[in-house]
C-alpha cells in the first residue's frame, strides 16, 4: 500500500508505502542483498529500486513535476482495520497512517520541502 501526502507548506509530494515482503525478500536474494525484512526496508539499494521505479511510473505518466513523489518511507507493518489504518471496507485512513508512523512520516516529509 501506499499513502500519498502532499500540503501547503511542502514544494513536492512523499509518501509513505509498505513493501511487499515476499517480493522484498525475493528481489534482495536476486540482487545479492541479505538480511531480514526489517533490515531491508532501511537498505538503500530497495530504496534506490523503489525510487526508481517511481521514477519510470512518472516517465509513463502525465503527471506535472509537482505531483511526481520525491520521497518516500518504507514500512514493514501492516495496515489493517485491526489497527486502525484501514475501515472495514478496506479504506485507507490517512490521518491513523500519519499519526501511527509519525516519526517515518516527518522524516519523508521534510524531504518534500526544498530548502
Amino acid at each position: 500500500g501506499i499513502c500519498c501526502y502532499g500540503d501547503g507548506d511542502m514544494d513536492r509530494p512523499v509518501a509513505l508505502m509498505q513493501l511487499n515482503e515476499g517480493y522484498t525478500m525475493k528481489w534482495a536474494k536476486q540482487n545479492g542483498i541479505s538480511g531480514d525484512f526489517k533490515t531491508l526496508i532501511n537498505n538503500k539499494e530497495i530504496y534506490n529500486a523503489v525510487m526508481t521505479s517511481m521514477k519510470e511510473q512518472h516517465a509513463k505518466s502525465d503527471l506535472s513535476h509537482l505531483e511526481k513523489l520525491v520521497a518516500v518511507s518504507l514500512l514493514d507493518s501492516p495496515w489493517t482495520p485491526e489497527n486502525g489504518c484501514l475501515t472495514a471496507a478496506n479504506k485507507l485512513q490517512r490521518r491513523v497512517v500519519v499519526d501511527k508512523f509519525e516519526k517515518e512520516f516527518k522524516d519523508v516529509k521534510e524531504k518534500g520541502v526544498f530548502k
